[in-house]
């Protein structure tokens, strides 16, 4: 079965951001913020989490690579790699949603 993707053109061009909520046992944590089509990484950022809880806010138009390719989201990924973890940390991401910012 194919899989959807969404048009986020707009949400880029409108000012739009990613804004989520944090939970962690150890700090810092790194951990990687990437947004996909099939083919084509749209957005990469390492995010750098410094305290125990807080809330991320990233611009859409601020990460964006390319625009041309934000008609096809497929995949937002949230990755965690073993070299930058703690090894008994606990991290929880909860609130992800679409804002719109007013700059």
């Amino acid at each position: 079965m194919e899989e959807a993707t969404h048009d986020w053109y707009q949400y880029l061009t409108e000012d739009f951001a990613l804004h989520f909520h944090y939970l962690i046992t150890d700090t810092p944590q790194k951990i990687w913020l990437e947004i996909k089509t099939d083919h084509t990484e749209l957005a990469k950022k390492e995010i750098t989490l410094n305290q125990k809880e807080d809330d991320v806010i990233l611009k859409l138009n601020e990460l964006a690579v390319e625009t041309h390719e934000w008609h096809k989201v497929k995949e937002i990924c949230f990755v965690i790699r073993a070299s930058d973890s703690p090894q008994q940390n606990k991290l929880k991401i909860n609130s992800l949603e679409l804002i719109r910012t007013y700059s």
